[in-house]
């Protein structure tokens, strides 16, 4: 993956004031690619599982499917804003839209790390399946992978839930099913401090 995702997390982590404490017992490699990560350089997944794995270990699964979206959203609106950009406005903002055109966002942070399809949508749901992932059957991704649904949804100012639908170690695959709900009343906002999580 992209060494970009790292701040995010940091961020993320920071937000709910678990950085420090997480970081004196991450291994030393991750500790070090979570402080100074290069942007533009790859890094293997199993860094970013090792970090959210610690936040289930300390603080369970529930924190950590919220830090993923937060820190998913926190790249919405910084390395993938450009895409989001196009997302949201060419293509009209829909969430039907938004779900089809994930597989962008996907390619655009990883490389040999399987493919990414959305295999139906319509109005009030999207189906993904990520398939030929080496992690896509750990429990710690599916909860990962579960946060970047809602930070969708989230950055789309819509209500819904991500679900994960079946996971199959031999194909290496994981299908969620995100159903969308009516729009957040709320005004967008890039700060998320005051945005309920």
């Amino acid at each position: 993956m992209r060494g970009h995702w790292f701040p995010n997390v940091r961020s993320a982590l920071d937000r709910r004031g678990l950085a420090e404490e997480l970081s004196a017992t991450l291994p030393v490699t991750t500790r070090q690619i979570l402080r100074a990560a290069e942007p533009t350089a790859w890094y293997d997944e199993g860094h970013s599982i090792s970090i959210f794995q610690e936040v289930v270990n300390q603080h369970g699964k529930e924190v950590c499917r919220d830090t993923a979206r937060d820190a998913a959203r926190y790249a919405m609106v910084g390395p993938w804003r450009e895409l989001m950009t196009a997302m949201t406005g060419h293509l009209g903002g829909s969430p039907r839209m938004a779900f089809e055109q994930m597989p962008v966002l996907w390619s655009a942070s990883r490389r040999d790390a399987g493919s990414l399809r959305c295999t139906s949508s319509s109005q009030r749901q999207a189906i993904t399946e990520l398939e030929g992932f080496a992690f896509a059957s750990h429990p710690i991704w599916a909860e990962i992978w579960l946060g970047h649904h809602d930070a969708l949804l989230r950055h789309l100012r819509v209500t819904g839930q991500a679900v994960v639908e079946e996971v199959d170690d031999q194909r290496q695959l994981i299908r969620v099913r995100t159903l969308f709900g009516p729009p957040i009343a709320s005004p967008p906002t890039n700060d998320f401090r005051g945005s309920g999580g």
